[in-house]
């Protein structure tokens, strides 16, 4: 009686056992009979554009001030004033700094002092060879010189004039208008001659300074525009023109190029980065969104709509900006390009028009 117990019960698990395998079975083929079908993928489309390319070339370079200059001390002294601020603007004319003139000022008294009694002397001089008291006239030219010299005038005169120029050089005044950088000196300092005061700037003369390889430099020319972009000011677009090209290719195979800018700011700094791009026309292109040039397997590839596909198309792209390509093999200019949406896009893949924001 056991023993058909227990064969009973092996019969009903073999008989689950095998109902299981056949529903998932069944379960499998259903799913793979399954059909899903693709749904069109949204795209965005345009006539492909005919005209001229604005070719870029972009660098980097710094900011230079072409009219700079250090402001050194032409004699030593004890500094008594010096008005001067980092940052500070200055007009052309304006006082920097000044010396202690004390004992250039007693000097020039003393020479003053030499010359009134030089003039004495050449009266008498001029009397003894039969003149008349302060009266040059009076004597020939040849005598006058003798008179001059024998009574000292010469040498005060001489004396005077050469104190009075080093007094002109105990105050420093601004050469041109400007902005005050790089201070090295302060009042009450004792300082020598041949020292450096500051550095002086024109704010108005900002250049871009910047390297372009030798075969981009040989397409350039003075006079063409430029689009100027500081790194730490990424909010302003500056715009200058090229005013000069150094004709020397240097061990990198790198020309200097300087552009001067159209409208400097006090906010520019002297050494400031900046990125520099030029622009020149390209005519006759066929222009492309450069987001319609998808990579394929390493080659460029441009969509096209062909009411309802997408058209797989292999290019060259002749020239290409931060925004634009243009391309010179695999479209025709009467193409509707497809510029959003065809990143994942096959050919002949159903597409349908996204509506315009």
């Amino acid at each position: 009686m056991r023993t058909i117990t227990i064969l009973l019960i092996s019969n009903l698990l073999l008989i689950n056992c095998n109902t299981s395998s056949f529903e998932e079975t069944s379960t499998i083929t259903l799913a793979s009979n399954t059909t899903i079908e693709k749904k069109p993928i949204t795209v965005k489309v345009q006539p492909i554009e005919v005209g001229t390319f604005p070719l870029q070339t972009t660098t980097n370079g710094t900011l230079q001030a072409r009219q700079k200059l250090e402001i050194k001390l032409e004699m030593g002294g004890k500094i008594i004033e010096l008005p001067l601020r980092e940052g500070q603007a200055v007009k052309k004319g304006e006082l920097l700094l000044q010396l202690d003139d004390q004992a250039l000022q007693l000097q020039l008294e003393q020479y003053q002092l030499a010359l009134e009694e030089a003039e004495v002397n050449k009266a008498d001089l001029l009397i003894a060879n039969g003149g008349q008291a302060f009266v040059d006239t009076s004597v020939s030219a040849q005598k006058l010189k003798l008179v001059n010299t024998l009574s000292g005038y010469n040498k005060s005169k001489h004396a005077i004039k050469q104190a009075e120029h080093e007094l002109s050089k105990v105050n420093i005044h601004a050469p041109f208008s400007g902005i005050i950088a790089d201070v090295k000196v302060q009042a009450e300092q004792q300082v020598s001659g041949g020292e450096t005061v500051c550095t002086l700037l024109d704010p108005n003369s900002f250049e871009a300074v910047f390297t372009l390889l030798e075969q981009d430099a040989t397409r350039v020319k003075k006079g063409e525009s430029v689009k100027i972009f500081p790194l730490s000011l990424p909010e302003q677009t500056l715009t200058g023109r090229i005013t000069a090209i150094n004709p020397i290719v240097d061990e990198q195979g790198l020309v200097t190029v300087y552009a001067r800018l159209n409208n400097s700011r006090r906010s520019l700094f002297e050494g400031m980065n900046v990125k520099v791009v030029i622009e020149r026309p390209v005519y006759q292109q066929l222009i492309v969104p450069k987001s319609a040039v998808v990579l394929r397997s390493g080659k460029a590839v441009v969509f096209t709509y062909e009411e309802p596909l997408a058209k797989w198309n292999y290019v060259t792209v002749a020239h290409e900006n931060d925004v634009s390509a243009a391309i010179s093999e695999g479209l025709s200019k009467t193409d509707t390009i497809i510029y959003i949406g065809n990143l994942n896009l096959d050919h002949d893949a159903q597409v349908v028009l996204r509506e315009e924001d």
